[in-house]
């Protein structure tokens, strides 16, 4: 009986270990269409979609910096698209163009990051009652996904192939 609770108890710890990792790489269930709000230049067929906000601490500078890095190793087919969260903000593209020349920076108004949040079940904190205050702001009003969203163009429409964690993201999951 003893033993047979202890196997139990090591499998529950391995399920309990490694089932976010392999979560993180399970490719999205449906592919999904989508209209974007903002002009994507026509040499692009591949894209990186990651929302963020300008005064992020610590998720978009080090999701940004990865694949920059990525990129500058490997010379990435995709078109980067940095896509600010908060509503007709300036300096998305300074902001963007700072981790990689490539990368483009986009603001968009209230009702398309609406579209995108809806379309892509973005889990979006966008409570402004303790902005005022830096630890509720840090950690609550800016929590958003840390996923780059890999579209590919399909026969004219932009499919969603699969969303990538920002910190394990690798080079080879984007070919």
């Amino acid at each position: 009986m003893l033993k047979t609770k202890n196997i139990f108890g090591i499998f529950l710890l391995i399920i309990v270990v490694f089932l976010p990792f392999l979560l993180i790489k399970l490719p999205t269930q449906t592919k999904k269409n989508m209209n974007f709000p903002f002009n994507i230049p026509s040499k692009c067929e591949k894209l990186l979609l990651y929302f963020g906000y300008l005064d992020c601490n610590l998720e978009c500078p080090r999701a940004l910096q990865i694949l920059a890095n990525i990129n500058k190793n490997n010379h990435l087919s995709h078109c980067v698209f940095f896509v600010n969260l908060y509503p007709n903000q300036q300096g998305s593209q300074n902001y963007a163009s700072y981790f990689d020349a490539e990368f483009q920076g986009i603001s968009l108004d209230e009702k398309e990051i609406k579209q995108f949040s809806d379309h892509l079940n973005l889990s979006l904190n966008r409570n402004l009652k303790y902005a005022q205050d830096s630890f509720y702001f840090d950690y609550l009003h800016r929590k958003h996904p840390d996923f780059f969203y890999e579209w590919r163009l399909e026969k004219g429409q932009w499919q969603l192939v699969q969303r990538h964690s920002a910190l394990y993201l690798k080079a080879e999951d984007l070919r």
